[in-house]
């Protein structure tokens, strides 16, 4: 028995298209009442074996993994919201066995659409709400449609104004006189017969049966949740380290963690364009994955940014972790030692939490239109289900009001296969990676895989149900928000918005808000991984979403009458800026006629930031203005407020038609953007610091003249790692760092970063402001003059290149980095100061 396609006789590229459309859908039924009501957005009750928002009345109906199946008289299937005021459409697939005789109906309120048997009319209309001009079209010399026997079909109910039509596999087959009012609940009687239903939704008016109070509560968490995910985007972009990096756990996982905080960002509403993306992006491309889950964000970052300049980088990285694939599942690469690439020597021992993160990166690279190869899919799916379980039986109790509980099937997913202790992060891989393999596959995977998969899926939902929880990972003391972003991987892939009885999204977001400490993160693990994952399942991530549109950005204008030139403009990171025309009074002053009509002739445009040129556009000053708007994209390279203008060389109105000729500026309006971000021009350089430095791989010894503390030796100053750093003691009137290089190395550049290597920490250490550096014990010291900002590095550029065996670093001014924080309250007197990086480099 086959369900019927998404759409008959569509093309690999459409059911793609479908798929990510029926992603797209907004699912969170409770959180969008106002949606619906106003722009008729569809909620889809059934999907195959995905069942939300809706009710049984008598037995609940049952789901064999591809259909949901009811059967006998006092039995329905209601949708959750109702029918208001207003056009409605309700869409059905099913099938009806036997159709003859059955009493099967489309339940609208008080009234019923009865699917008739063979020989008569496809359908019945019954109910006090149908007028009595209900009939059916005149089909001339065509006789009554009736239903089809054995197979799908599909069921249309619109209702327009006071019409309502009902269509048979988009044939109209009965048109009726229907009140407009609210008609109530709706849903699907199956009366004597079996109802096989592969899809049932319905959009345009319809109404949650909620309270004034549960509606208040939902917009409430809508409110709260939004400030969560700000608070939590902030905290992320106050961890970014000077190089663009995130540093958790960096030196096992060389940016893993800086793409996963760029793919949650991203998935928060930052642009592309943001520099804190910008310059993660840029590090991730200097510092390339060596490992499964490295691999897989990179893969979903890249792929979030729905930038095609990225798509040969995510083939290149496609093809690496396919090599890692090893009986259908993934594991650790293991890695040669440090200093040689990190380059991958063999395989580890597969496990299930690389293997979900391989099936992300696998879909990341899929939704670009990465063509994965059929077999890899397969091979993923037969290995996921080896990770499945033993059975367990579960006693689960009815609904409030029915007399009886009854025993049900569930089986969990384990870390390895072969193991008794299944979890609720590794059941929800499972899942989610079976659902994303079936999706995938489409039509290319056999049945008895496809069967094996469904029933895998259902007894893993019925797992996660019966042990539902948002408080704790189910069988695991740890990795809680690890798990609740596998909870969202799996509602929104399987379009869910219950997991058995429970509303996941809503419970979980709850205690997310709940959870979420002081400065905006949460610490369920590592504050930036647990971060990351909170974002991720609050702004239901999973869900396949468009670009970023550029109506969302900041808009400006300055484009009155009393402008001489009109300018707008919209986005921060880059801002997008043009010319919306002239006012009558420069038309008047600089217009010449020409074929009967006053035009202006344009030079040149001059756009400007703080009174500063910082583009100029050249125009045609021998052929009339024709509306251009010589758009420009300016980025910023420092945070706060600027004034943005611009002056327009016309050409005077003396000079004939088709000559260039002297010309008189004329100026714009202008408007102030405000930038909380900024990409300064020795961040890009700072990205790509880890191929630059020409210390890594040397031997290196390293004096200082103190320490504060044992996490803070003069050794980490020169790890290459950024978010370790040397720190003098406090009390160190000249500190001192001096480092010995073998062999020497040839330099024409040194760069120092100071301690404070991100925003979190700009006063946590008093800043340098004055250093002197001696080369090979030379007795004229280099000056070194500290920029303004903690997090701009002091670069030293020689004269020329020179050898350099011995480099030698003294303090001798600094200042207080700012009010003392909360760690330091008590600190009365001087900091420390210190680096986080020292560098050689060579243009």
């Amino acid at each position: 028995m086959t369900p019927p396609p998404t759409s008959p006789g569509c093309s690999r590229r459409g059911r793609v298209a479908a798929h990510v459309a029926a992603h797209c859908l907004p699912l969170v039924a409770a959180l969008l009442v106002a949606a619906s009501r106003a722009g008729g957005a569809e909620i889809v009750f059934v999907h195959g074996a995905a069942v939300q928002s809706v009710r049984f009345e008598g037995e609940p109906w049952r789901t064999d993994g591809r259909f949901l199946r009811g059967a006998g008289p006092g039995n329905a299937l209601l949708a959750v919201p109702t029918l208001g005021a207003g056009g409605f459409r309700i869409d059905v697939w099913l099938r009806v066995d036997p159709i003859a005789d059955s009493g099967a109906a489309l339940r609208i309120g008080r009234n019923r659409v009865r699917l008739t048997g063979p020989g008569a009319p496809a359908v019945r209309l019954e109910g006090p709400d149908l007028g009595s001009e209900s009939a059916v079209p005149d089909l001339g010399a065509v006789p009554p449609r009736s239903l089809p026997e054995g197979r799908f079909f599909a069921l249309e109910v619109c209702r327009t104004g006071e019409e309502l039509t009902i269509r048979i596999d988009g044939e109209t087959v009965a048109i009726a006189r229907v009140s407009s009012g609210a008609l109530g609940e709706f849903g699907l009687e199956p009366g004597r017969a079996e109802l096989l239903v592969y899809r049932f939704s319905a959009s345009g008016g319809l109404e949650l049966p909620e309270d004034r109070t549960e509606r208040e509560d939902a917009a409430k968490l809508r409110a709260a949740v939004d400030r969560a995910i700000d608070r939590g985007v902030r905290y992320l972009l106050d961890r970014q380290l000077r190089d663009g990096s995130w540093d958790y756990v960096e030196e096992r996982y060389p940016s893993g963690q800086t793409a996963l905080c760029v793919y949650a960002l991203l998935k928060s509403g930052l642009p592309p364009g943001h520099p804190a993306v910008r310059r993660g992006l840029l590090y991730m491309a200097d510092t390339p994955p060596a490992s499964t889950y490295t691999v897989a964000c990179h893969l979903m970052a890249l792929g979030a940014t729905h930038d095609d300049a990225h798509l040969l980088r995510m083939k290149q990285l496609l093809d690496a972790l396919l090599t890692w694939q090893s009986s259908g599942s993934w594991g650790y690469p293991l890695l040669a030692a440090e200093g040689s690439s990190r380059r991958t020597t063999g395989l580890g021992r597969s496990d299930l939490s690389n293997t979900q993160f391989a099936a992300l990166g696998l879909r990341a690279a899929w939704l670009r239109g990465i063509e994965v190869p059929a077999r890899v899919w397969a091979r993923l799916l037969d290995a996921t289900l080896t990770y499945q379980g033993p059975e367990e039986r579960a006693v689960v109790a009815r609904k409030p009001g029915a007399s009886r509980s009854y025993e049900q099937a569930l089986r969990g997913f384990c870390y390895r296969p072969g193991t008794r202790q299944p979890t609720g992060s590794m059941t929800a891989a499972g899942v989610a990676t079976l659902a994303i393999c079936r999706i995938a596959l489409d039509r290319q995977l056999d049945a008895k895989a496809d069967r094996a998969a469904r029933e895998a899926i259902d007894l893993g939902l019925q797992w996660l149900a019966h042990r539902f929880t948002v408080a704790e990972n189910p069988g695991h003391a740890g990795w809680l928000n690890y798990y609740l972003y596998g909870l969202e991987r799996v509602g929104s892939i399987l379009e869910l918005e219950h997991i058995g009885e429970h509303h996941w999204y809503s419970a979980g977001a709850r205690f997310l808000v709940g959870a979420q400490r002081t400065r905006g993160e949460w610490h369920a693990g590592g504050p930036e991984p647990s971060t990351c994952f909170a974002l991720l399942f609050l702004r239901r991530a999973t869900q396949v979403t468009a670009p970023l549109d550029d109506r969302a950005a900041p808009r400006y204008a300055a484009d009155g009458e009393d402008c001489a030139v009109g300018i707008r403009a919209f986005g921060h990171w880059p801002m997008r800026i043009w010319i919306s025309g002239f006012s009558a009074a420069a038309l008047e002053r600089f217009g010449i006629v020409i074929a009967g009509h006053k035009r202006l002739r344009v030079d040149r445009v001059e756009y400007r930031v703080d009174g500063e040129t910082v583009a100029t556009v050249r125009g045609d000053p021998r052929k009339p203005w024709a509306n251009e708007s010589y758009p420009v994209d300016h980025h910023f390279t420092a945070r706060g407020a600027h004034t943005v203008s611009a002056r327009v060389h016309l050409v005077r109105p003396e000079v004939p038609a088709g000559r260039d000729g002297p010309t008189e500026a004329v100026e714009s309006g202008a408007f102030t953007a405000r930038l909380d971000a900024a990409f300064a021009p020795w961040m890009e350089r700072a990205a790509r610091a880890g191929s630059l430095n020409l210390l890594r791989g040397k031997r290196l010894r390293v004096q200082t003249s103190s320490v504060e503390g044992k996490h803070t030796s003069g050794d980490l100053a020169v790890d290459g790692r950024e978010g370790t750093a040397w720190l003098c003691a406090a009390a160190d009137e000249a500190p001192t760092i001096q480092v010995a290089v073998s062999p020497e190395v040839r330099a024409d550049r040194i760069v120092l970063g100071q301690a404070a290597s991100r925003a979190l920490d700009r006063a946590r250490h008093d800043r340098i402001r004055r250093a002197e550096i001696r080369l090979d014990g030379r007795s004229e010291p280099l000056a070194v003059v500290f920029p303004e900002d903690v997090l701009e590095p002091a670069v030293v550029k020689l004269e020329r290149t020179a050898r350099i065996a011995l480099l030698e670093i003294r303090v001798v001014e600094r200042a207080p980095g700012g009010p003392p924080g909360r760690r330091h309250d008590e600190v009365r007197g001087p900091r420390s100061v210190g680096f986080s990086e020292i560098r050689l480099e060579r243009d």
